[in-house]
């Protein structure tokens, strides 16, 4: 058995009320431990976020929408941001963690368990992030002081997925359709076979952004998407590619992201 950790939210556990590297260090390799024991592993690999991420080729004001001042927030709660990098550092450095350049660490998590899958290797990931139920499996999720295990069959992560490209992610500032929130994509996908739910989605987007429909599915699709292999970028219509094989460039018209907020955000996140 192999525990494929996302490895994230550790970093900010292991950085809560620390002064010095040594506590961090030991902060982390205890959390970790305790994940590796609740998965009855042999084996852990740990992914964490590294430098840049393919999906600001899509959106360049991906995630912009995060408060330029969660550092000040998340200070007055005792975690020392600081620390953070530096622990990574110490941690890439000794072997215990691996960096996602380029990418998310749920890519990283993802591709691991598909490598597992084509191997015929049990695994357990482990995660504080839903994104990740789109992979089906054996699950733990982090939740304060407990860990929450579950599994994903086929089709739940079917669902998971296409729910997510139906709804965006207000988090991450992806939108999506108007007027197709969480309550809608379950009616719609519990009311529609699952060999159809492809068809239905396409005909929601026709609906709600008319000319714009497949722009819009290629960008909040492609935001949505957690690669399984190297290069595995969203495709809905195999003849026209992924989002830059299409054409598109940045958000639809129709999402009515507004531009001049997005950039004081994105200078304030730079800031802080």
């Amino acid at each position: 058995m192999i525990a494929i950790i996302d490895a994230d939210s550790i970093l900010y556990r292991a950085c809560h009320n620390v002064k010095t590297l040594d506590q961090a260090t030991v902060k982390y390799l205890d959390i970790a431990k305790e994940y590796i024991t609740e998965t009855w592993a042999d084996r852990a690999v740990c992914y964490v976020k590294g430098e840049g991420n393919w999906r600001y080729d899509v959106f360049k004001y991906y995630k912009a929408q995060r408060s330029h001042n969660k550092a000040l927030f998340l200070r007055q709660y005792g975690m020392n941001v600081d620390m953070i990098p530096v622990l990574i550092d110490w941690l890439v450095e000794h072997k215990f963690v691996i960096r996602a350049n380029g990418m998310e660490a749920d890519d990283l998590v993802r591709r691991r368990a598909v490598k597992c899958v084509d191997r015929g290797q049990n695994f357990t990931i482990v995660s504080a992030d839903k994104d990740l139920d789109c992979i089906a499996g054996k699950h733990i999720r982090p939740y304060k002081s407990t860990l929450n295990e579950y599994t994903i069959t086929q089709e739940e992560a079917d669902y998971n997925y296409y729910k997510q490209i139906m709804i965006g992610d207000e988090t991450d500032y992806i939108k999506s359709p108007r007027l197709l929130g969480p309550k809608t994509a379950d009616k719609l996908l519990n009311s529609t076979p699952r060999g159809q739910w492809k068809s239905m989605i396409e005909r929601e987007y026709k609906e709600r952004c008319g000319k714009e429909w497949l722009h819009a599915l290629m960008f909040t699709g492609s935001l949505i998407h957690i690669q399984r292999y190297k290069d595995d970028f969203f495709v809905w219509d195999k003849n026209k590619g992924n989002f830059w094989e299409c054409g598109f460039k940045e958000a639809p018209a129709c999402y009515g992201y507004k531009i001049d907020e997005l950039e004081a955000k994105a200078r304030q996140n730079e800031m802080s």
